[in-house]
């Protein structure tokens, strides 16, 4: 579980750094996908889907490192209740939702 751990946390330098390089890109990107309407006001602002193309953009270049982000803390927490069985089934369970109580569950019962 360890491994696939470290493997997680370099599959998101490596995207953090696909992302870094593609940012002069998207800027451009972003700016084509953009349109102007005249608001009730008289105004010029950004059409709906300048709005949404903006969100999309954000979903596609963001949501892969942001879902592997979040799958390390899972990795970290099973490898954790993996490693030491000795902990109550009942802690085990709150692993899911609050790893920073079997977190200090597990260095209490290491200091003891």
């Amino acid at each position: 579980m360890l491994r696939i751990y470290g493997v997680v946390e370099l599959l998101i330098a490596a995207l953090a750094l696909v992302v870094t390089l593609a940012l002069p890109t998207i800027g451009p990107l972003a700016a084509r996908a953009s349109s102007y309407v005249v608001g009730a006001g008289g105004w010029f602002e950004l059409s709906p889907g300048s709005y949404i193309a903006g969100w999309v953009i954000a979903l596609v270049v963001l949501t892969p490192v942001t879902l592997l982000m979040g799958a390390t803390l899972t990795l970290l927490v099973r490898h954790l209740v993996k490693r030491y069985r000795s902990i109550q089934p009942s802690t085990r369970h709150v692993a899911i939702s609050c790893p920073p109580s079997v977190a200090r569950r597990v260095f209490d019962s290491r200091q003891r």
